[in-house]
């Protein structure tokens, strides 16, 4: 039977959680502008997130018409 052992990245997040349980108080301090510069991370996240989509929106399509294994203008109608 193999023996477990702890790997490099579970004995490095045990440091750091050992080191955050045992810090002190930090006495931080947030200015009003540290609200606005997140609102701005929030806002361009969302338009650059926005504009991806529109750029890839032609390959998406694509390839959700693809899975769903139609192409376009093989619509039926209820005429035919």
């Amino acid at each position: 039977m193999r023996r477990r052992t702890f790997d490099d990245v579970s004995v490095g997040l045990l440091v750091v959680l050992y080191t955050m349980a045992l810090s002190s108080n930090a006495h931080a301090y947030l200015d009003p502008g540290t609200g606005s510069y997140l609102f701005q991370l929030l806002i361009a996240g969302s338009v650059g997130a926005f504009f991806a989509l529109k750029v890839f929106w032609r390959n998406i399509a694509t390839a959700v018409t693809g899975f769903l294994g139609r192409k376009r203008g093989d619509e039926t109608t209820d005429e035919e």
